[in-house]
């Protein structure tokens, strides 16, 4: 994939993606508050144009949409050998600028991020370290990245990597985990294990939106 090859193949398909996410703090608690409409062309496009920003984001949670708007794209895929062919359309994708973030949190599926173009920082803590990661609320921790720059050593241990174009980097169900696109980023991720691999009923209900 290429940025030319996506405006040419889907630009005119109308996607969803997060938007005016500056405006408040918790852009992430609030996703269905920052969703926003544009042609896959307009997204590109402003995202080759900034440098930096954190202000719109094309994200797993949009994939409701994305799905069928973009599905032209699922025929590039191959298969990957860790995970299992549902024969859908497996797969969710991420684009942005550099910049845009995901704060620490835990997702309740095992995870295969894929980066396809650009790279991406991603910090990670192990899952057992929930109360020094300040779980705040459903599965989002009060911790900053900034915070490890003191030393403190009453803070959990901390796992850094940088994926670029054609790494993986998996990331288990109840890890906390950190991402920044350090260049305008296109990802998949995907949760199609052969195995059991949804764990939203074991989590706690009082602490579940």
């Amino acid at each position: 994939w290429t940025f030319d090859y996506l405006v040419e193949k889907v630009g005119n398909a109308v996607v969803e993606l997060q938007g005016d996410r500056d405006t408040a703090s918790d852009y992430e608690l609030a996703k269905d508050r920052h969703k926003r409409q544009a042609t896959m062309r307009d997204v590109i496009h402003a995202a080759q144009a900034i440098d930096s920003s954190n202000d719109f984001y094309l994200t797993a949670y949009n994939d409701t949409t994305n799905k069928q708007a973009l599905a032209p794209l699922w025929n590039d895929l191959g298969p990957v050998s860790i995970l299992r062919d549902s024969g859908g359309l497996d797969g969710f994708f991420w684009l942005g600028p550099k910049g845009t973030l995901i704060p620490f949190h835990h997702d309740l599926t095992n995870n295969l991020l894929v980066q396809v173009m650009g790279r991406k920082r991603v910090l990670m803590v192990p899952a057992w370290e929930l109360a020094r990661m300040k779980n705040s609320i459903h599965c989002f921790s009060g911790r900053e990245p900034g915070e490890w720059e003191s030393g403190d050593p009453s803070l959990p241990p901390l796992l850094e990597c940088v994926i670029g174009p054609g790494e993986a980097l998996f990331l288990p169900v109840g890890w906390w985990h950190h991402v920044e696109a350090l260049d305008i980023s296109l990802s998949m991720s995907f949760t199609n294990f052969p195995a059991d691999n949804n764990f939203v009923n074991e989590y706690p209900a009082d602490t579940r939106f």
